[in-house]
């Protein structure tokens, strides 16, 4: 048997699925089914760009 490797996912792909997360159109199980991910990533994923998202709003601000 050969190695398994983590799948890796492209900053674009998770901030667009993140954003998509945040906004609460759709359930966290919806979008992973819809973008075949695990419920848990989309929800790390999220609480990261909640996190950081006062860079945004003082970069902006100065």
């Amino acid at each position: 048997m050969g190695k398994v490797t983590r799948k890796r996912y492209a900053a674009e792909f998770k901030s667009r699925v993140a954003l998509e997360a945040i906004r609460g159109e759709l359930t966290l199980a919806e979008l992973a089914s819809k973008h075949g991910v695990h419920q848990t990533m989309i929800a790390q994923w999220g609480g990261a760009r909640r996190s950081k998202a006062w860079q945004a709003f003082f970069l902006v601000s100065q």
